[in-house]
């Protein structure tokens, strides 16, 4: 797309004039004498397509030259075209350098309490006057004074339908980078997306390469006495395909990039993979595989969002939440690792729920709890452990009658009750914490854990245990 250099010229001579940081040194080549070709790494991870893949190729990008082209002769970069169109694919630093503009457009978040939804750079200016025009943007330069500019980084909550032009700093930018922060080449700066005049047009980054300027001098002016313009990067880009290694990889190979935002997993298709196996008890088929790869990877979801949706699927919460929720009505504790898991299996390999109720009813434990309850008894129990207050006299009378005309087991009363809708909702936290737990640490929570997850509610329960260091050290473990 447009870069801002047109608009923002004017007010940036302007403002470097009466800042006192007009240039002082002597000015470099012009940009028809300088190299045609930077040595650099391809800005986007992924393999890239010149022109329009096929639908076999692997490329993960595409793009042509469009510097400066007829019908764009203000166009003063190539645009990397996500293919796709998804979003949220990591934007590499194509140069060791220093990072000399970040710009965070959001309405009411600051990018940290220095600013927020400005410009920030090493010159001092700072302004907010076209949001709309190259959106959320990042520029490195590097020894020689070349600067390498991305514009149009992402600006949407990942998963989030329709866009919102809200995305918080983390979904912008890779963590802890600002003015100043020095970077190597391949190193993640932050997230393609489609962000100022790039909205409907398809995700992609905005990529320009601009000749040595001294510093105060803003590297989108463009003076051709004075050497200061930006040079067509189509050479260096074809160049960056064919030397992966410059990202950090090996000769050859692709660069080999730790993706935090699977952590602990090192890529989204292991995440997927692990979750298949903790929630579901298997393997993804293709289509899912496929499926929450490309979501995860377009930015349409999280590792958080995926996970809860797991955590809510019917097939993984109908054979967990049952067995759990007869341990609140039966014993009114914490359902112990060892046997939830044996009664989940048994409920995974075809035991009703009936009969595992009914062992409920008839164990040592009940017993010793309880002693040898007549049937009114246990309907009064019943009422008790699951409602919370005594039955009504009907209700005590056709159970109680249920059960000494052998119409129903104890069992089955029993799980008439803690299958309730009344029940479930009640149970709702609870027992969300007990399935998180039981599928992504293999182990029921513990009176505090479950205490306080319970009160924090799913939105926080998912993203606690995967940043957690148990759950990193069991991802390792299973890894090893």
């Amino acid at each position: 797309m447009t870069n801002p250099s047109r608009s923002l010229r004017r007010l940036l001579a302007t403002a470097l004039v009466v800042a006192g940081l007009a240039p002082t040194a002597s000015a470099p080549a012009s940009a028809q004498t300088a190299p045609s070709t930077r040595t650099i790494c391809f800005p986007v991870e992924g393999p890239s397509f010149v022109g329009s893949p096929p639908s076999s190729s692997p490329a993960t990008t595409y793009w042509t030259d469009t510097f400066r082209s007829a019908s764009r002769p203000t166009h003063d970069g190539n645009d990397i075209m996500s293919v796709q169109a998804l979003k949220m694919r990591r934007v590499l630093s194509p140069v060791a350098g220093t990072i000399v503009e970040l710009y965070y457009a959001h309405p009411t978040l600051d990018y940290d309490p220095a600013g927020g939804g400005t410009v920030r750079n090493e010159s001092g200016y700072s302004s907010n006057s076209n949001p709309g025009g190259p959106g959320n943007r990042i520029a490195v330069r590097d020894a020689a004074g070349w600067t390498y500019v991305f514009i149009h980084l992402n600006n949407d909550t990942p998963g989030v339908t329709p866009e919102d032009n809200l995305a918080a700093p983390q979904h912008v930018f890779a963590a802890g980078l600002d003015v100043g922060s020095t970077v190597t080449s391949g190193q993640v700066l932050g997230f393609l997306g489609d962000s100022g005049n790039a909205e409907n047009t398809g995700p992609h980054i905005h990529f320009e390469i601009r000749t040595p300027r001294p510093v105060g001098v803003h590297w989108s002016k463009e003076d051709p006495a004075l050497g200061y313009d930006a040079v067509n990067p189509t050479l260096s880009l074809r160049d960056a395909m064919a030397h992966p290694e410059r990202c950090g990889g090996s000769s050859g190979g692709t660069a080999t990039l730790v993706d935090d935002r699977w952590t602990p997993f090192v890529t989204a298709g292991e995440l997927v993979e692990r979750q298949y196996q903790d929630f579901y008890g298997r393997a993804p088929d293709a289509a899912g595989r496929t499926y929450w790869t490309d979501r995860l990877l377009g930015g349409r979801e999280t590792a958080a969002t995926f996970v809860g949706q797991l955590l809510a699927a019917p097939e993984f919460e109908a054979k967990v939440a049952p067995a759990a929720r007869l341990y609140e009505a039966y014993f009114h504790r914490i359902p112990d690792t060892a046997g939830l898991l044996y009664w989940i299996d048994r409920l995974a390999t075809g035991t009703p729920l009936a009969t595992v109720s009914q062992a409920f009813a008839d164990s040592s434990e009940f017993r010793t709890a309880y002693g040898a309850l007549p049937n009114a008894e246990f309907v009064d129990l019943v009422y008790q452990n699951v409602l919370g207050r005594a039955p009504d006299a009907a209700g005590r009378a056709y159970w109680t009658q249920q059960l000494d005309r052998g119409n129903a087991t104890r069992g089955q009363v029993m799980i008439g009750f803690s299958e309730s809708s009344e029940n479930a909702r009640a149970l709702r936290e609870w027992v969300r914490v007990v399935l998180a737990y039981v599928a992504m640490l293999e182990r029921s929570p513990d009176g505090p854990g479950l205490e306080h997850w319970s009160a924090q509610g799913a939105a926080a329960l998912v993203p606690g245990i995967l940043t957690s260091p148990e759950y990193a050290q069991r991802v390792s473990r299973l890894r090893s």
